[in-house]
């Protein structure tokens, strides 16, 4: 009996070189596939940024022109496609780049007596803001987000 033990424990002394081969095969399709799948998360967290920054743009855009007295002319003349100056200043400048992120700029579209559910509001201005990224690869505006919101006039 004691025999047959050592038998079987001198037969195992190692890998193949077929199993060995088998296992690195494996080892680097796991490898590639993480290394395919890295680039698609770097090319997502971009987009993500990219979108983050539109909304946070629009965001402000809206609130800044919704903050307007009720008087404002801004708010009772009506307007569409306008530029909205995305850096204040002497003059005004409608793009703005943030590095990382890239270059947007900004539009907004005033509508006096707005009209909600199909009737015309006397006293309301609906506010839209389309907020657009500029490719740098042909320097196309792709509008990116559009945010809209209503405000009371007098």
């Amino acid at each position: 009996m004691v025999t047959k033990i050592m038998h079987k424990k001198r037969d195992q002394q190692g890998f193949t070189l077929l199993e060995v081969l088998i296992a690195l095969a494996i080892l680097a399709i796991g490898l590639l596939a993480e290394a395919s799948m890295q680039g698609v998360a770097m090319n997502s967290n971009y987009i993500a940024n990219r979108i983050s920054v539109a909304n946070m743009l629009g965001q402000q855009v809206l609130e800044d022109l919704h903050s307007r007295q009720i008087t404002d002319p801004i708010l009772l003349t009506p307007a569409a496609g306008l530029a909205y100056p995305l850096v204040p200043g002497p003059p005004p400048v409608n793009r703005i780049t943030i590095q990382g992120a890239g270059t947007y700029t900004a539009t907004y579209v005033i509508e006096p007596n707005a009209t909600i559910s199909g009737v015309p509001r006397s006293g309301t201005t609906r506010i839209t803001v389309t907020i657009s990224y500029i490719n740098p690869a042909n320097g196309v505006s792709i509008p990116t987000r559009t945010f809209s919101t209503f405000k009371m006039v007098l």
